[in-house]
């Protein structure tokens, strides 16, 4: 298996398991949109692709890609001390490829490029129900700092 920096023909398939995951937690929550409505997904994608402050890391294997890890660099918010962080945005391996060490390996590889960044604090966000998703980030050393509620209003 090979763990490369993702370049634009990367993209399909980066589309492809990214609507896997954002459906996915549209089904824990309709709070979240399908990924049908997502207008500007590729867009958005190929900007990310093109930015010097984000990576995507694809692992494959045989010329199939078997995940993908999205990390940025961003400017830390003023209540905290370092001066940028950098986050997790998302991260995803197929089904048929989970359990076998992809993800942890793609995360190791993500912390390498965000070492170059001079990067020393990350952070991520996962949704309060997906248990092995919790799960797996705290294996790789997470812990809980931060707690974000929500609350609907009635009109």
């Amino acid at each position: 298996m090979t763990i490369r920096i993702a370049n634009k023909q990367d993209l399909p398939s980066i589309l492809k398991m990214a609507s896997e995951m954002i459906d996915y937690h549209h089904s824990l929550d309709k709070y979240y949109k399908p990924s049908a409505d997502y207008k500007n997904l590729e867009e958005t994608m190929t900007a990310d692709l093109n930015d010097k402050d984000v990576v995507f890391l694809i692992a494959e294997e045989n010329g199939k890609t078997l995940g993908y890890i999205r990390g940025v660099v961003e400017s830390a918010p003023e209540y905290i001390k370092p001066k940028k962080i950098g986050v997790v945005f998302d991260a995803f391996v197929e089904d048929n490829a989970r359990e076998s060490g992809i993800g942890k390996q793609l995360f190791e590889e993500l912390k390498k490029w965000f070492a170059t960044k001079k990067v020393k604090h990350l952070e991520l966000s996962v949704d309060a129900r997906n248990s092995a998703g919790i799960a797996f980030w705290k294996k790789l050393g997470f812990s809980d700092y931060k707690l974000r509620l929500r609350q609907e209003l009635n009109d």
